[in-house]
């Protein structure tokens, strides 16, 4: 977690920003992930405060992300699987 960081200190209006981004998508990006999985993620966060005098606090927050899993890792567990289950 980052810290709140201060958009005016006069007003008190602060903001938090957050971006996260995969490890095994970078490895892969770097070509290095040797684990075969194929995930990749990122999300961004983020809150702003607005103190007022009258009106309390506004606060604004949004939370979004990004993500691709590669269907070949799937396909090969759910085949290995099959191929382990007894007959009927």
């Amino acid at each position: 977690m980052l810290p709140k960081v201060p958009l005016s200190r006069a007003k008190g209006s602060s903001y938090l920003f957050n971006y996260r981004y995969s490890t095994l998508g970078l490895l892969s990006d770097l070509k290095i992930n040797k684990t075969g999985q194929r995930i990749k993620y990122q999300d961004l966060s983020f809150k702003l405060n607005f103190p007022t005098e009258k009106a309390g606090t506004f606060s604004l927050w949004a939370i979004g992300g990004l993500t691709t899993l590669i269907k070949d890792a799937f396909e090969r567990s759910c085949r290995l699987e099959n191929r382990y289950r007894p007959r009927e």
